[in-house]
């Protein structure tokens, strides 16, 4: 084997484990290209990897970024200005064991239980609701729930429990940018 063929057999060698190292990270966020809709299942193996503290079973969860945020060492009902700045990316307060569903941190988004008996994908009128709640109350934290999120900047979100079960301390949402 001459010595060009050699090196051109490491580079290729070298360039297919670097793909492979490469690979994305599997995250429990799922993005329905047809539908525009996010997908997430929060249960306890996510809970351990993507907890707002490591031992409190929670998750902040950004619906902008579409990712969790990570908020060590503070309470989750410190105001907005002490948490530190990649706290202040989170949207959502979620824990499937109590159960709790927040906005978070609440100076800067504000919730909005909607009716349920509408379709979840034609939900488009929102200028006739107020968003002023922080919370949605745990009576209904069940399967089938809608509500609306408003962020300060203006971008609504809208969600959906799509399963809740408090024993498995398991919550699945699926979620969507208003346009």
């Amino acid at each position: 084997m001459t010595i060009n063929k050699s090196i051109g057999f490491i580079l290729l060698i070298l360039i297919s484990f670097q793909g492979i190292s490469q690979k994305k990270e599997d995250t429990p966020i799922k993005f329905d290209e047809k539908s525009k809709e996010y997908k997430v299942i929060i249960n306890k193996e996510v809970l351990k990897k993507y907890s707002f503290n490591s031992d409190y079973p929670a998750v902040t969860l950004s619906l902008r970024q579409n990712t969790f945020i990570y908020s060590l060492n503070n309470s989750p009902y410190e105001k907005a200005e002490n948490f530190n700045q990649e706290s202040k990316n989170a949207d959502l307060w979620i824990e499937p064991r109590d159960p709790e569903i927040n906005s978070f941190p609440e100076e800067t988004s504000q919730l909005k239980l909607v009716n349920q008996k509408w379709e979840f994908n034609y939900l488009k009128n929102i200028k006739d609701f107020t968003l002023s709640e922080y919370a949605i109350e745990r009576k209904n934290i069940k399967t089938g729930t809608i509500f609306l999120i408003k962020m300060t900047e203006g971008k609504i979100f809208k969600v959906r429990i799509d399963s809740f079960n408090i024993e498995k301390e398991e919550i699945s949402l699926t979620y969507k940018l208003l346009e």
